[in-house]
């Protein structure tokens, strides 16, 4: 069966994490609830989830997981009922980003060489995700007209621009076709590069995520248009760009400036 609802999800174009994700979940469950799942309530859900000692993002994340696992059970006729229907999830507190700072961004490209270095400069100069530098391939990249094709979280396209120092960057590589960071590589490989890259500098509060952050929230700052970051950003919601809004640190000194 779980062969079955992995072949869905691949189906329906989940990302690969994501499927492994609800997999580990689903397999969890299953292992505490043996043939009971069919029948299983909202009580033995929340009892398998007491029994791990999640934290609350964690535990919003199994019953979000299970949600879509029941729906798809129920749909392929092996559940009746989805025992998630009636679970009240977490309250979980609004998720902030954690821009790098302007000082750590500069060490961070000054002291990269080779692949690290453009995996860095993607991600400091683009705001790239991890997935998105993996994938980024020369075919994708316009240097004439300044501008690449990147593809993000769920296969969403967009098109953004390339910055002066991004082109000049990338105008050095040696690279015109085949993966521009020089190699096939997994977005987990990505991420463990460049933070193992981080903690050499000294980085430690910091991960490549942090990069992105401090681009997104840079845009946020420059043009005020939420909309155009949004599509900049790969953002299925909008809702998502407004956090690099909320912690803008130049926006809330320029408010702290003015009088009443």
């Amino acid at each position: 069966m779980l062969a079955q609802y992995r072949r869905a999800m691949v189906r329906r174009n989940f990302a690969p994490g994501t499927i492994d994700k609800r997999i580990g979940e689903v397999r969890a469950w299953l292992d505490y609830a043996g043939d009971g799942w069919v029948t299983a309530g909202r009580a033995d859900i929340e009892a398998s989830l007491d029994r791990r000692s999640l934290s609350a993002r964690s535990r919003y994340a199994s019953i979000s997981h299970l949600h879509s696992f029941y729906k798809w059970a129920q749909r392929e006729g092996f559940a009746a009922h989805d025992p998630t229907a009636l679970i009240e999830r977490p309250r979980l507190p609004a998720p902030l980003p954690r821009p790098m700072p302007e000082l750590a961004v500069e060490v961070a490209l000054t002291t990269a060489t080779g692949e690290i270095r453009t995996m860095v400069a993607l991600m400091a100069w683009a705001g790239l995700r991890c997935c998105e530098v993996a994938a980024l391939d020369w075919t994708d990249v316009d240097l004439i007209a300044r501008k690449m094709h990147v593809t993000g979280k769920g296969s969403r396209d967009r098109v953004i621009a390339i910055s002066p120092r991004l082109r000049a960057e990338l105008a050095a590589l040696e690279g015109s076709s085949g993966p521009v960071i020089g190699r096939v590589c997994t977005p987990c490989r990505v991420s463990q590069l460049v933070n193992e890259h981080l903690r050499a500098c000294g980085i430690e509060r910091h991960t490549a995520h942090s990069f992105r952050h401090r681009k997104l929230t840079h845009l946020c700052d420059q043009t005020g248009d939420v909309l155009a970051v949004q599509h900049y950003a790969g953002h299925a919601s909008v809702a998502t760009t407004q956090m690099y809004v909320q912690v803008s640190d130049e926006r809330m000194r320029r408010l702290g400036d003015l009088d009443d």
